[in-house]
């Protein structure tokens, strides 16, 4: 049997409330503002940033991979952006 402390099933629904919940509403929101293929590549910036966070929390290295893929991802997210600031005006909600 599984003994699980109370602080974290209290912490476990916390993060699955706000984090997890709070960003998928978000997303969904947003969803009404932003195409399809921009919502999907702004989607991938978790990934990104998942080994950025561990790497400042548990202080544990990324390969040098991992950081390639993510600067290119991140160039893909910056050029769409200043690309779309060209094309058209923001949407007002």
């Amino acid at each position: 049997m599984l003994d699980i402390p109370f602080n974290g099933i209290l912490i476990a629904l916390a993060l699955g409330v706000f984090q997890v919940g709070a960003g998928l509403t978000l997303y969904t929101i947003g969803s009404k503002a932003v195409p399809a293929v921009e919502l999907a590549l702004y989607s991938m910036t978790e990934v990104m940033l998942g080994p950025l966070w561990v790497w400042i929390i548990l202080e544990e290295t990324a390969d040098s991979y991992t950081l390639l893929g993510g600067m290119v991802l991140l160039a893909a997210i910056v050029g769409n952006a200043l690309s779309g600031l060209r094309r058209k005006p923001m949407p007002t909600l």
